[in-house]
């Protein structure tokens, strides 16, 4: 059905990381165990990764790493051949005047990217 769209129809991983659609998590996931690229929808980030509040009670790097590693532990648990992976975890939510975690539940997704390259995603339930 969708064979025939012409290049600039086509959405490509590079042009969702220069939309800033996805955003790439690089050396972080590699420092998790992934040998595979590792993007998080801005969804995602915006809900899990990103902090606005006061830095000395939450860091994005520390959120990050957190979600890497549930994530990183849920894969290795996964059925062989597995696509699709939901995994959850505590986060405080990035509102002023949080400071109770909730739990939330996100999916590692598995895809070919640009070069027919290995590539996993993590989305909010709500991103697809």
């Amino acid at each position: 059905m969708f064979r025939n769209l012409d290049e600039k129809h086509r959405t490509t991983r590079t042009r969702q990381l220069e939309l800033g659609a996805l955003i790439a998590t690089d050396s972080n996931a590699a420092a998790a165990g992934f040998t595979c690229a590792v993007d998080l929808t801005r969804q995602a980030w915006s809900d899990v990764v990103r902090w606005d509040g006061d830095p000395r009670a939450q860091h994005e790097d520390d959120r990050l790493r957190a979600v890497l590693d549930a994530a990183f532990v849920q894969a290795l648990q996964a059925a062989p051949g597995a696509t699709r992976v939901p995994f959850s975890l505590d986060r405080v939510p990035n509102t002023p005047g949080a400071a109770r975690a909730e739990a939330v539940t996100l999916t590692l997704t598995m895809s070919r990217g640009d070069a027919d390259e290995a590539v996993a995603t993590i989305r909010l339930q709500t991103d697809y």
